[in-house]
């Protein structure tokens, strides 16, 4: 007998696919070949025993037969079955988690490997993976949130700290403190992440509509990752040293704290750069019917985004902090 549904060849008496794990349809015929058989064997059985008790009178007077002391056990072949479709179902889901643990793997090998390309030859833009972009646009929120985090929970306190003391001029006055939690971070990076949307999405539709580009959303940003992956490192540079070198009181900062100053300057300066620089070339990139000049295009699309980000950050300043 085979399966209905991969078509394995299955035991007699089987419940379940020992292959597939799907229950076994048993057609009306072998039932009813079935109940033959064992009706024949149970008739043989009986004559047997009858020729044996005519033989022998003394022996087995008086006792049952074996076919009616030995009944066929159900319960037992459907123990046995379910036995078979859970070791069927352990060994498939291992097999799975396996497979899931390989493909992880083998995506962030890829991953790293086309990272790792982007940081020394940017300007080689090749197709990776299919979220390789989006992945490296996580990664920098994640970080760019984590230094504004450091920065921003440093500066609130002093703030608080400098209105307190202009409050203890007054007779009366109830003392401001400041908790940054974990809260705090999330929102900035939200903040950052509807950053990176905003620009993405408005430099899409100009390189769509303005310089007639075919490619997906996913494509372009694969495009603008591999030209901005750099980023990643300046930021990670970032955000070490403000967990180092970033006092706890802002209030002790002297004239020692002009290079500290100074450091942050030219590190944002780098990051600012090389996010411009790839995005002007992402919308450049691969464009070659235009409705518009691409110089003209690349402004357009700096202004919309920067007048968007304006506004909305404007109504996330009011709603969040």
């Amino acid at each position: 007998m085979r399966c209905s549904n991969c078509g394995a060849e299955i035991k007699s008496g089987m419940k379940f696919c020992t292959k597939c794990g799907a229950k076994v349809e048993v057609s009306s015929s072998e039932n009813n070949q079935s109940n033959v058989n064992v009706d024949s064997g149970h008739n043989s059985n009986v004559r047997n025993s009858n020729s044996v008790g005519a033989s022998q009178p003394n022996s087995n007077y008086g006792q049952s037969t074996n076919a009616e002391t030995m009944p066929i056990d159900n319960n037992q072949n459907q123990n046995i079955n379910f036995n078979q479709q859970q070791s069927f179902e352990q060994q498939t889901n291992q097999t799975s988690g396996n497979s899931n643990v390989n493909a992880l793997k083998q995506n962030s090998l890829s991953y790293f490997n086309w990272f790792k390309r982007t940081i020394t030859n940017p300007s080689n833009i090749q197709s990776s993976g299919k979220y390789n972009g989006l992945i490296s646009i996580i990664i920098n929120a994640l970080i760019l949130a984590a230094s504004i985090y450091v920065v921003g929970s440093q500066v609130l306190s002093a703030l608080a700290d400098a209105f307190n003391k202009f409050l203890t001029l007054s007779d009366s006055y109830q003392q401001i403190q400041v908790k940054t939690s974990f809260v705090f971070y999330i929102k900035a990076l939200i903040v950052v992440i509807i950053f990176f949307a905003i620009f993405l999405v408005i430099g899409y539709l100009c390189k769509k509509y303005l310089l007639r580009s075919q490619e997906s959303f996913t494509t372009y940003v694969d495009t603008f990752a591999n030209l901005s992956n750099s980023m990643i490192v300046a930021e990670l540079i970032l955000a070490i040293y403000l967990l180092i070198a970033m006092p706890r009181d802002l209030s002790s900062l002297t004239e020692s704290a002009t290079g500290l100053m100074i450091f942050l300057t030219i590190l944002l300066a780098i990051i600012f750069g090389i996010f411009v620089t790839a995005y002007v070339i992402s919308i450049f990139y691969n464009s070659t019917k235009v409705r518009l000049d691409k110089v003209y295009v690349a402004a357009i699309s700096l202004f919309a985004s920067n007048i968007i980000v304006y506004f909305v950050f404007k109504f996330l300043m009011n709603v969040m902090f």
